[in-house]
């Protein structure tokens, strides 16, 4: 088993600071992980190429500022942005092979809708010579009927990686073994697989290895464990778990680990395990969705914990306010 590690601190993590990691934030973080071996790195927005708005969150920088971090000062190691189409452009992989990024991450929910809107992006990006990761958000909501097809859909279009996402840590070792059979069952060609976890329920690091165990060749994981929410996969105990039960000395762990502790630690506003969180990880809840069920239990007095949980029983994918006030008043009748 000898995984390759795509950090995705300095994307994934950039929501643990309102989207606020600057250019020097981006050198020092990426240069630490670069003498530690790793040599994927994801820079940039946590939404990816396009994605600073009002609506999304103000980056501290502009997606061509940290290419040219990037570009200007590593060395060694590949970097890459994040991409949802819909919300990046066509051009906006222009940007990126301008300034020297080597992969793109194809963002897209794991449903045939969303997939289909993946080929343009997974054409080009191949067209301009990209590594392209096919990423399957969400990976979770998806009937394996269904997930079957979404595999197709990437693999004609040339994806190289096919990654599954756990977005809202809600997933169990046997959830990925089922997606990583259909990935590795329907792919028409040799394709990698990759996975992406999140902590909601204390699983991202046990899925991350097992994941690796079954064959995965990519695993994401983040310094501090930052990410969205719960947080990511942690690097460094990834690495450790890597170095002392499988003996893979690939990635040299003291040196980071001291850097992660004297830079990152300190922005981490620890919290503690947050109920909502968890709730997310019992139902399969996207985090992203939460200021809506934040302002519609506060709008009926109900439970944010009952909402989340009775609101997937009708959608896990995506937002409806619509029906989200509709169920809150069927649990606001319930608790009445």
């Amino acid at each position: 088993m000898n995984p390759k590690i795509l950090d995705v601190t300095l994307r994934d993590g950039s929501y643990e600071v309102d989207f606020q990691f600057s250019q020097r934030d981006e050198i020092e973080v990426g240069l630490a992980l670069e003498r530690a071996g790793i040599d994927l790195i994801e820079i940039g927005h946590g939404q990816g190429l396009n994605a600073s708005s009002p609506k999304n969150g103000v980056a501290k920088c502009n997606d061509q500022e940290y290419l040219i971090a990037a570009e200007e000062n590593y060395q060694k190691a590949k970097y890459g942005f994040f991409c949802i189409p819909g919300i990046a452009r066509l051009e906006d992989l222009d940007l990126l092979k301008q300034h020297g990024g080597s992969f793109v991450r194809v963002g897209a929910n794991a449903d045939l809708y969303s997939q289909r809107q993946t080929i343009p992006f997974i054409e080009k990006a191949k067209q301009l010579g990209l590594m392209v990761f096919a990423n399957y958000m969400k990976t979770y909501c998806a009937e394996p009927s269904v997930f079957e097809q979404c595999v197709k859909i990437s693999d004609k279009a040339g994806a190289d990686v096919l990654t599954i996402v756990d977005s809202a840590g809600c997933m169990f070792p046997e959830d990925i073994k089922m997606y990583y059979d259909i990935i590795k069952d329907t792919a028409t060609r040799h394709i990698a697989v990759g996975f992406h976890g999140h902590d909601n329920l204390g699983y991202a690091v046990h899925n991350t290895i097992y994941a690796a165990a079954i064959g995965c060749e990519f695993i994401d994981t983040s310094l501090q464990s930052l990410g969205r929410g719960a947080g990511n996969a942690s690097t460094e105990q990834v690495i450790a778990i890597l170095q002392k039960k499988y003996g893979d000395n690939t990635y040299s762990l003291p040196a980071l680990m001291q850097f992660s502790e004297d830079y990152l630690r300190p922005m981490v506003k620890f919290k503690g395990v947050s109920g909502l969180d968890t709730y997310c990880g019992i139902a399969g809840f996207h985090s992203g969705y939460m200021n809506s069920v934040r302002k519609v239990a506060n709008e009926f007095a109900v439970s944010p914990y009952s909402l989340i949980v009775e609101y997937c029983k009708h959608d896990r994918i995506y937002m409806n306010e619509e029906l989200l006030r509709e169920v809150a008043q069927e649990v606001k009748n319930e608790e009445s």
